[in-house]
C-alpha cells in the first residue's frame, strides 16, 4: 500500500444509531403490547417523565457510556480507495416506566401486567442483529436487564419533579457509532515482474526486475 503524500480527510459517518436503537426498542414493545394489552400504538414512545403526554409506556435513554469491552484500534477499509477511522462502541441505558390511564381501582394491577409483559418481551428478544442497523463485522446488540438498587434508580429521577415510580432498567449494547473521518489511500493494483539472466553473476544467475528494484535469485 502506497499512501498519498497528502492524506485527504473526509467527514462522513453514520451518527443516527442512537435514535435507531431507541426506535427499535419502542417497536419491540409496541409489537408485544398492542393489541393484546394496549389498544393504541401511540401510547408507547420515547419521553422524559415530565413530558410523557398521553403515553402509557415511556422509554427514556438516561445514560450513555463507552463500552470498554469492544475496541477497534486500526483503520477500517471502506473500499479500495478509502479507509475510515475506527468506530466507538457504546452502552445505552434505558428506563421504562408505565402510567396506566385506567380506573383508579384497577390502575396498579394494569401497570403490573404491562411491566410483566415488557420483562417477558425483552427476555425473549434479547439479541438484535447488528446488520439490521447497517453495521457489518461488529458484535450483535444485547439487551440486558439491570439489577439496580432502589437508591440508584431513584437518582435517575433527580431532575424530575414527579415522585419515583416503579420502572424497568436495561442496558443495550454494544452499539457501534461510526467515525466521521475517512482517509483516502492508493493501493498497488499490479506489479510488472521480469526475469532476466545476469551475466556478471555467471550462467544460471537471474534477477527479478520490477519498479521496486532488482533482486538476484
Amino acid at each position: 500500500m502506497i499512501p498519498l503524500r497528502k492524506r485527504k480527510v473526509v467527514l462522513v459517518g453514520k451518527y443516527t444509531i442512537l435514535a435507531e436503537v431507541s426506535r427499535h426498542l419502542v417497536e419491540v414493545l409496541t409489537n408485544g403490547l398492542v393489541p393484546e394489552i394496549l389498544t393504541d400504538k401511540n401510547e408507547i414512545g420515547l419521553c422524559c417523565p415530565d413530558e410523557r403526554g398521553d403515553l402509557v409506556v415511556g422509554v427514556c435513554l438516561y445514560d450513555i457510556q463507552e463500552n470498554e469491552n469492544y475496541r477497534i484500534t486500526g483503520m477500517v477499509n471502506h473500499n479500495l480507495q478509502e479507509q475510515a477511522y475506527p468506530p466507538v462502541f457504546l452502552s445505552l441505558y434505558y428506563r421504562i416506566t408505565v402510567w396506566s390511564s385506567g380506573d383508579i381501582q384497577y390502575r396498579a394491577e394494569e401497570e403490573y401486567r404491562i411491566l410483566g409483559r415488557i420483562i417477558q418481551l425483552l427476555r425473549d428478544e434479547n439479541l438484535w442483529a447488528a446488520e439490521n442497523f447497517g453495521n457489518d463485522n461488529v458484535p450483535d446488540i444485547r439487551v440486558e436487564y439491570l439489577e439496580t438498587g432502589l437508591e440508584e434508580k431513584m437518582k435517575t429521577w433527580n431532575s424530575s419533579s414527579l415522585p419515583y415510580r416503579t420502572s424497568l432498567f436495561y442496558r443495550i449494547g454494544p452499539v457501534s457509532l461510526d467515525s466521521a473521518r475517512t482517509r483516502a489511500v492508493r493501493r498497488v493494483m499490479d506489479v510488472d515482474i521480469q526475469v532476466k539472466e545476469e551475466e556478471k553473476h555467471g550462467k544460471g544467475a537471474y534477477y527479478l526486475e520490477s519498479a521496486g528494484g532488482n533482486k538476484t535469485i
